[in-house]
């Protein structure tokens, strides 16, 4: 038995829509056609306010995606924790700086997501949708806090490494500061003995004058001298010294 082949051209059905309590209507061509025309004319907002009301359409808990800050919570509030955190870690680098901006970001989200669970234990638990929005809040919450832990344990292994290099350079100047300070040293006295042994070697060289033969001679006489006034006075000595033993 044949089968009657499929046409690959034939038609789909015009689109339709349902309206509550009714069938299934197909709208015209010619209203389909007008619906598009008056869709171009209807390209959305355009304001910056406009633009900013729309994107908040879907917007419930605001826990996930790009942070922003509730209408009944306060930006001065979320800028004092922003400048306590940046106070007592005092941030040195662009990476530490964004290390503190993440923790304010997310311990203030946690806080948010304890608020939100706050709400649901005031409302209904028997309800299917409190306890799903409550489940939904304590993994966020969850989430959140790790996040702020996660943020502040680099911050701190970052700023424990950088202090460890720190010390390393400091302690690498203060080792090469002293070989300096020892070169140097050495240097002088090395030149303080090279020019005593100039020295002593020029008047060793120097031909004597008249005055050096002068001093030579006296000095051989005042010890020629020296030397008889010490044997007379020894002999002298001895001569007292064997009248009276006799």
């Amino acid at each position: 038995m044949k089968t009657k082949p499929v046409s690959r051209t034939k038609r789909l059905p015009e689109p339709s829509f349902t309206r509550p309590g009714s069938g299934v209507q197909y709208l015209s061509q010619r209203k389909l056609e007008a619906n598009r025309e008056n869709a171009r004319f209807s390209p959305g907002p355009v304001t910056e306010a406009g633009k900013a009301t729309s994107a908040q359409n879907n917007f419930r808990h605001g826990l996930t995606g790009a942070f922003c800050l509730l209408p009944d919570e306060s930006q001065n509030e979320f800028n004092k924790l922003h400048a306590d955190l940046s106070e007592e870690h005092q941030p040195a680098t662009a990476t530490e700086s964004m290390l503190v901006n993440d923790m304010a970001r997310h311990y203030w989200l946690y806080q948010r997501a304890l608020r939100l669970q706050e709400g649901c234990f005031a409302a209904d638990l028997t309800a299917g949708a409190t306890q799903n929005q409550l489940n939904l809040f304590l993994r966020y919450g969850t989430t959140h806090e790790r996040a702020f832990r996660r943020a502040l344990t680099d911050l701190l292994k970052l700023r424990k490494e950088r202090l460890r290099l720190e010390r390393g350079f400091e302690s690498q100047r203060r080792e090469r500061a002293a070989e300096v300070r020892r070169e140097s040293r050495e240097q002088r006295l090395s030149a303080t003995e090279k020019r005593q042994a100039e020295a002593y070697q020029k008047e060793k060289n120097r031909p004597p004058t008249q005055f050096d033969i002068l001093n030579d001679y006296f000095c051989e006489q005042d010890l020629l001298n020296l030397r008889q006034n010490l044997a007379a006075a020894t002999a002298k000595q001895e001569k007292k010294s064997g009248k009276r033993a006799a």
